[in-house]
């Protein structure tokens, strides 16, 4: 039985159904762990959410998948999966990057679906969540809309310029701000700007192993020696800031982006 629930988010670790019986059996537990005997109306997510709830289901039908092949292709939990189907999810439960992930696994942009869970207007901008030493950033549409085209372009050959929010860390010895980065497969990283962001560049497939770029200072300067964390999906990568503030992770997978967390050193 399901105890204990995780935070439901579409990388939460929860149990992987390996059939849709399964998955069927495992979706009850959840509601019935939550109090909710079914996604009926009183649970159920806003209009937008149960829209769109019907339209990927249905979109998952036309392309021949079945919830737990779609939830694998999509890197999202088959439980988290069926939930969003039913309508069953809120604004706070449906981060941008589950609505981009499930549609680069559709083949679809985000501007090419019929319709998003969202109210007009309402959609989810970037935002940074600190946690136990950790910085988490969660991107919005204006973010993951290019992100998704490149993921969609045929052969993945776009090149695209994301750009993220700042990234403020601290240990014993003060605030490290991390900024001025980039993930992508260019040869060498572009010149950071006057404004400290990240972003998330895709070349052409001559150059297909990716990286990820930043500079970090503290107190103005170059906060050389320290060690940072990057957590992309599933990876895990350590880089130790230069006398030049600079920070590199090397051989990282554009497709694991969920979830995206930095942290320091211990």
């Amino acid at each position: 039985m399901t105890r204990d629930l995780p935070a439901l988010e579409p990388s939460a670790a929860l149990p992987r159904p390996a059939s849709d019986q399964e998955l069927t059996l495992e979706v009850a537990r959840w509601l019935s762990a939550r109090g909710l005997p079914g996604a009926g109306p009183g649970r159920r997510g806003p209009a937008e959410a149960v829209v769109f709830g019907e339209m990927a289901r249905a979109m998952r039908a036309r392309a021949g998948l079945g919830r737990i092949a779609l939830a694998r292709r999509a890197r999202l939990n088959p439980v988290y999966l069926a939930l969003l189907e039913m309508g069953a999810l809120v604004p706070g439960e449906l981060p941008a990057v589950a609505v981009a992930m499930l549609a680069v696994a559709l083949g679809r942009s985000l501007d090419e679906l019929p319709t998003t869970p969202y109210a007009p207007g309402a959609e989810p901008r970037d935002e940074v969540r600190h946690l136990s030493g950790r910085a988490r950033l969660l991107l919005g549409f204006a973010s993951l809309r290019p992100w998704a085209d490149a993921m969609t372009a045929p052969a993945r050959a776009a090149a695209v310029s994301i750009s993220l929010p700042d990234v403020v860390l601290s240990d014993g010895e003060g605030a490290v701000r991390i900024g001025a980065g980039q993930i992508g497969n260019l040869v060498t990283p572009t010149s950071p700007s006057d404004e400290y962001a990240w972003r998330l560049v895709r070349e052409a497939p001559a150059a297909p192993r990716w990286w990820v770029h930043a500079h970090a200072l503290r107190s103005g300067r170059p906060a050389a020696g320290v060690e940072v964390e990057l957590r992309m999906g599933g990876q895990r990568r350590w880089s130790r800031v230069d006398d030049r503030g600079e920070l590199h992770f090397a051989d990282v997978d554009p497709e694991d982006i969920e979830p995206l967390e930095l942290a320091l050193g211990r």
